[in-house]
C-alpha cells in the first residue's frame, strides 16, 4: 500500500499530450460533442475518491485534458459535493490551458448530461498515472483510514490484516459498494477483483446483524438515487419496507422469494452504477447469508442480538441487588417489583428501549434473542435486603408496599380482562 501521489508538472510536458501517447493510454474512445465530466461514481455514497481531486489537483487536471483532446471534447467538467479545493482545481486547469467548470451535486444525472461523458476519479487518477509513466494500482481505503493505492496483485486479506482492523473483532463480512463478501471469498480476492467504485472496505463482525446492515444501506441509497427510473425508485421502496418486516418480526418466508425476484429485476432495469448497484444490498444478503435471514423469519431470533423485535428483556434473579433503578427509568412501566424481592420484566409491556439495561448497577438486567429463563419469571426473595430499603421499614414502608402491590395486581387483572374468553350465554 503506497500514499496517493502528487503529479505536479504533468501538464508542462507537451509529449505527454502527444497523439499515439493519447491513444495508448486511452485507448480508442468515441467523439464527445459535449463535455468530459469528472466526479465520483454515481453509486459511491462514500465519497472518498473525491479526495483525489484535492490530494493531486494538477494531476486530475492533465487526465481530463488528456481525455477532451482524444475526444474532441468542448471542455471540462467537475461536480464535487463540496466546493472546498475549486480554486486549486481552477489554478491547474488555467495552467495547462484546459476550460474547466467546477458544479457541486450528489449525481452526475444521464438526463442533464446526454452529450457528455462521466469519467469517475478513480479513472482520471489513473489516466494521469499511465500519462506519467507509471504502473496505477487500487484506490481503496479500508474503515475510516486514508485513501491508498494497492498493488492490484495484493491479496484483500493482506490490505485488512495490515490496516489493524481485521483480527482486532471476529469478522464475519466485508462491505464495499453495497455488496457483502464473506471471510471465504475475501481470502481468496486480489484488489483488482474488488468492485471499486467507492473503495471502501468495511469489516462486519459477528456482533452486526446483515438484515440490519442491509436495511442501513439501502436507505443510504435512497437517500442518494434521484428518483427517475421507476425500477431503481420502486425498488428501493419495495426492498426497504420488506426487510422492514423481517426486522419486525412480521415477515413471511415467501417475502424472501419476492425480494430476490425485485432485486433481480432491478439489476438488469437500471440506467447508471446507482441503480446497478441498488439491488446488492438484498442479492447479496440472500445468496450467502440466507441462514441469518432464515433465523429471523422461522426461528424468530436475531442471531447477533441487533434487531429489537426479536429482543426478550430479563432480570437475572441471581445478580439482581432490588435496587430499583430499572423501574424507575422505564418509560412503559414494564418492571414489576416488591420491596424485599428481584425485580421481574414485564414482557407484555416491555417496549425493548434498554434503558434498563443501561441504569443496572448490578448488571442484571439482559437481554436474549429467545425465549427467556425459566426462572427470570418468577420474583426471588432477597437474602439481603439494602439498607435503603431497610431504611423505609415501619409504618411508611409498609404502605408504599402495599400499594405497590395494588397496582400490580391492578395491572395483572388488566392484561387478564384484555385477554379473556368471551362467556358463553
Amino acid at each position: 500500500m503506497k500514499s496517493i501521489k502528487r503529479h505536479n508538472g504533468l501538464t508542462e510536458q507537451k509529449s505527454v499530450f502527444d497523439t499515439e501517447k493519447l491513444r495508448g493510454c486511452l485507448g480508442t474512445m468515441e467523439p464527445v460533442a459535449g463535455r468530459i465530466v469528472g466526479a465520483v461514481a454515481n453509486s459511491d455514497t462514500e465519497y472518498r475518491k473525491e479526495q483525489l481531486f484535492f490530494l493531486d489537483p494538477e494531476g486530475m487536471t492533465a487526465a481530463l485534458k488528456a481525455f477532451v483532446l482524444h475526444t474532441g471534447a468542448e471542455g471540462a467538467l467537475i461536480i464535487l459535493r463540496e466546493e472546498n479545493g475549486k480554486e486549486a482545481l481552477l489554478e491547474a486547469a488555467e495552467k495547462a490551458g484546459l476550460p474547466l467548470a467546477v458544479e457541486t451535486g450528489e449525481m452526475v444525472l444521464r438526463t442533464d448530461h446526454r452529450e457528455d461523458l462521466h469519467v469517475p476519479a478513480d479513472e482520471l487518477y489513473r489516466a494521469a498515472e499511465l500519462l506519467a509513466g507509471e504502473t496505477p494500482g487500487v484506490v481503496l481505503a479500508v474503515e475510516d483510514g486514508a485513501l491508498m493505492e494497492a498493488d492490484p496483485e495484493e491479496s484483500v486479506d493482506s490490505i485488512l490484516r495490515d490496516s489493524g482492523l481485521w483480527e482486532a473483532g471476529s469478522p464475519k463480512a466485508v462491505l464495499t459498494d453495497h455488496t457483502f463478501f464473506t471471510v471465504e471469498e475475501i481470502l481468496k480476492m486480489q484488489a483488482k477483483d474488488l468492485p471499486g467504485r467507492s473503495g471502501v472496505l468495511r469489516i462486519l463482525k459477528n456482533t452486526d446483524c446483515m438484515v440490519d446492515r442491509a436495511a442501513k444501506e439501502l436507505l443510504i441509497l435512497r437517500g442518494k438515487s434521484c428518483g427517475r427510473c421507476t425500477f431503481c425508485r420502486e425498488g428501493l421502496v419495495q426492498l426497504s419496507g420488506r426487510i422492514g418486516q423481517i426486522q419486525d418480526a412480521i415477515a413471511k418466508g415467501s417475502e424472501t422469494d419476492l425480494m430476490s425476484e425485485i432485486a433481480s429485476a432491478m439489476r438488469v432495469s437500471y440506467h447508471c452504477t446507482l441503480g446497478e448497484d441498488a439491488p446488492m444490498p438484498v442479492l447479496s444478503l440472500l445468496e450467502k447469508f440466507g441462514d441469518e435471514v432464515t433465523a429471523h423469519i422461522r426461528r424468530k431470533e436475531c442471531p447477533a442480538g441487533v434487531c429489537k423485535a426479536y429482543l426478550n428483556y430479563y432480570i437475572d434473579p441471581a445478580k439482581c441487588a432490588g435496587s430499583g433503578a430499572c423501574e424507575t427509568v422505564c418509560p412503559a412501566g414494564a418492571i414489576e417489583r416488591k420491596t424485599g424481592y428481584t425485580a421481574v420484566v414485564d414482557a407484555f409491556s416491555c417496549t425493548r428501549c434498554g434503558k434498563c439495561l443501561e441504569a443496572c448497577p448490578e448488571g442484571a438486567v439482559r437481554f436474549i434473542s429467545g425465549k427467556v429463563p425459566r426462572n427470570a419469571g418468577t420474583p426471588v426473595r432477597l437474602k439481603k435486603v439494602s439498607a435503603e430499603v431497610s431504611a423505609t421499614a415501619g409504618a411508611d414502608g409498609e404502605a408504599a408496599a402495599a400499594q405497590e402491590e395494588t397496582a400490580k395486581r391492578e395491572r395483572s387483572g388488566k392484561r387478564k380482562r384484555a385477554f379473556a374468553k368471551p362467556v358463553k350465554k
